[in-house]
């Protein structure tokens, strides 16, 4: 009796033995049979964010949008339009300082071999007449510290260091002298209504897109003409370049070019050797050699200097949309 006990003891005993393994292989072989663990995250993971647009911005918070820019017309080329001459009807400050203090923005010049600049005077043809002469006053005083470039009637190019510097030049009493030939003022001066540049520039301080603009509170661009603007994706290389402005080496307010030609071409820059100075940041580096853009027409906008080139951004494309919005 003892002994049958015993046995069938032992035979439950090992009957819950193999239950009970049975149930701790089904427990482990389980997840072999689930999916991988590294897979569920991946299927639900967030995409990685692409790179924010750069996008117009102005001293006033406004920021032209993406939709906004590709609403824009399809265009290649803005051509160079003349002038009709000094007038007092174009809503301008005739007269003004006749002589003021130069000082350089920022300690950018570059002067590569001989210095090749010429003076332009009388400043009263063409586009002499759409280069302006920027001042602000610095500690009560007039000061000559970049140049611009009409390219509406309303309207100047410069560079971005030249409307924003760590914040906007707003309140600053910038006055902008088109055609200015030393003491003389043939179209007077204007006021800025609001300055503008992008997003890349204001909040990273990147020199491929160290561009502005500045929008006047006259018409003078109708009586000075204006610069003509294009882009092309194919390279520059060896296009003939001027570049023209007021540098601050020079006696106030005089205007002084140089020729050359753009000797090397990047995405976003173009090189040349036309000779500057500080105060020539903003200067337009234009061309007559444009196929689809008439008259002086520039390619990109002067900025900085450098022991073998000088550069400054590229017009691009998605430069050439900025400035067609500020217009």
């Amino acid at each position: 009796m003892i002994t049958a006990r015993l046995f069938r003891g032992a035979v439950a005993l090992a009957a819950a033995a193999a239950l009970a393994l049975g149930a701790s292989t089904l427990a482990t072989a389980a997840p072999t049979t689930a999916a991988p663990t590294t897979a569920a995250p991946a299927k639900g993971a967030p995409a990685k964010s692409a790179p924010e647009p750069v996008l117009p911005i102005s001293s006033d918070g406004t920021i032209t949008t993406a939709a906004e820019l590709a609403a824009l017309p399809r265009r290649t080329a803005v051509p160079a339009r003349p002038g009709t001459g000094p007038s007092t009807k174009d809503g301008s400050v005739h007269g003004g300082d006749a002589f003021g203090q130069t000082l350089g923005e920022v300690g950018i010049n570059a002067i590569i071999g001989a210095d090749d600049r010429y003076r332009t005077t009388p400043t009263n043809w063409w586009p002499p007449t759409a280069t302006v002469q920027l001042t602000r006053l610095i500690n009560g005083v007039r000061t000559q510290y970049c140049t611009g470039w009409m390219i509406s009637a309303s309207t100047l190019v410069t560079a971005g260091h030249c409307v924003y510097n760590g914040g906007w030049f707003s309140g600053q009493g910038v006055l902008v002298y088109p055609g200015r030939d030393a003491g003389s003022t043939p179209f007077g001066s204007c006021g800025a209504v609001s300055f503008h540049s992008n997003t890349a520039w204001v909040n990273n301080r990147n020199p491929e897109y160290d561009f502005g603009a500045i929008k006047l509170n006259c018409t003078v661009g109708n009586s000075t003409g204006t610069y003509g603007f294009f882009w092309q994706s194919a390279s520059l290389t060896g296009t003939p370049t001027y570049l023209r402005g007021y540098p601050c080496d020079k006696p106030y307010g005089e205007q002084w070019a140089s020729y050359d030609q753009i000797r090397s071409t990047s995405t976003r820059l173009l090189y040349y050797q036309n000779d500057t100075w500080n105060c020539h940041s903003g200067s337009p580096v234009y061309t007559y050699s444009s196929s689809f853009c008439s008259g002086p027409c520039a390619a990109a906008i002067h900025a900085y200097g450098g022991s073998t080139n000088n550069y400054g951004p590229r017009i691009t494309q998605e430069v050439f949309n900025f400035l067609l919005s500020w217009m």
